[in-house]
């Protein structure tokens, strides 16, 4: 599911590789977020058939900051949208942190605007727009 972000969300016009994750990466993602003193909570959908993940989504909470969560991805693999599991899945995540980490009050989330169906998730779950950015990408012409 991490190889798929790059190339499965919508981002308009900017233009990303796919990355490439392994076990060695995976790991080392992890050890600078312990060491940062950031915590992810994690939830995936698994088909029973084949015990491959499907989607998954995660929050993060970091140490000193009982109040605020980050949202972070939520993917479905293309295959198996259609089904609600990107909203489903994020609710049962809420409910998982909610165990974890009862004074998270706050959970913060960003999306590009071209992303209408997770952006229709969120807004069904509640979230309100607070802010907005640009991002631009300088392409080199050759």
């Amino acid at each position: 599911m991490e190889t798929m972000i790059m190339a499965e969300i919508p981002m308009g016009e900017i233009e990303a590789e796919p990355e490439r994750m392994d076990a060695e990466k995976l790991r080392g993602k992890e050890a600078v977020y312990a060491a940062e003193g950031r915590t992810w909570h994690h939830s995936v959908a698994v088909e029973r058939a084949t015990g491959e993940v499907r989607a998954w989504t995660e929050i993060a909470t970091d140490d000193g900051d009982d109040v605020n969560g980050l949202q972070g991805i939520t993917i479905v693999d293309p295959a198996h949208r259609g089904h609600r599991l990107g909203l489903l899945l994020k609710l049962a995540n809420l409910r998982m942190l909610r165990d974890r980490s009862p004074s998270t009050r706050w959970i913060w989330t960003d999306n590009a605007d071209v992303n209408a169906p997770m952006i229709a998730i969120n807004e069904l779950m509640g979230y309100t727009t607070v802010d907005a950015s640009a991002e631009y990408q300088l392409k080199h012409r050759a």
